[in-house]
């Protein structure tokens, strides 16, 4: 009796050490950064940015988002500050304001988000842009060059280079003399005007043309 009281016993602490593991399998997937609005933003006004974070796993994530890297005279603000992420819940978003004072320079700055799950190692960040204009200083876009470095496993990169902060769409079709375009992915330009979307299918097709637009 004791013997099976004893393997009992240690069934249950397996069952709970597995239990616990499974909870513990659930971390951050990703967290992505959405367009400025408005772009670019006048300096002592706000610009906004919808930020997605997606848990991977099923169990709880409590992720706290904080912004870093800000230029003197920028604050950051996000609503909520902790996406909670549970059972069937396995995307959630926040709203990020960006607070300028008039003595902002107008310019493109790069800030990080980050996400971080509690007090642990487990975060995620996300590049953005801050593109603060005013009057004639305001940042124009220039046209965008595309360059293509073919990948691994029949994929290819494309890069853009146009205008730091602005947001440039990548699309792409196998016909051009009758086009059918399709979008391949979105992306803002860095400090130096650069930006980067992998198209994943390019190997699936005997020839592949890409173009950009200018979405803000």
């Amino acid at each position: 009796m004791k013997a099976a009281m004893n393997k009992n016993f240690s069934t249950l602490l397996i069952l709970l050490a597995c239990a616990a593991r499974a909870l513990a399998d659930s971390t951050i997937g990703s967290v992505s950064l959405g367009l400025q609005s408005p772009a670019p933003v006048m300096p002592g006004s706000n610009a906004t940015y919808t930020v997605t974070v997606i848990r991977a796993g099923s169990g709880n994530v409590d992720v706290y988002l904080t912004a870093t890297n800000l230029p003197a005279g920028v604050s950051a603000t996000f609503v909520p500050s902790l996406v909670h992420l549970s059972g069937s819940r396995s995307t959630g978003t926040a709203t990020l304001t960006l607070a300028t004072t008039a003595g902002v320079t107008p310019s493109a700055y790069s800030f990080t988000v980050t996400g971080r799950d509690g007090g642990s190692f487990n975060i995620k960040t996300a590049a953005g842009v801050l593109v603060v204009g005013s009057g004639a200083n305001i940042i124009q876009s220039q046209p965008a060059t595309l360059s293509l470095q073919k990948l691994s496993q029949g994929s290819t990169q494309i890069t853009c280079t146009g205008s730091p902060g602005y947001s440039y769409q990548i699309q792409a079709t196998t016909d051009l003399a009758n086009p059918f375009w399709t979008t391949i992915g979105t992306a803002i330009a860095d400090q130096a005007g650069h930006c980067a979307i992998v198209d994943p299918n390019a190997g699936l097709y005997s020839q592949r043309f890409y173009r950009t637009l200018t979405i803000n």
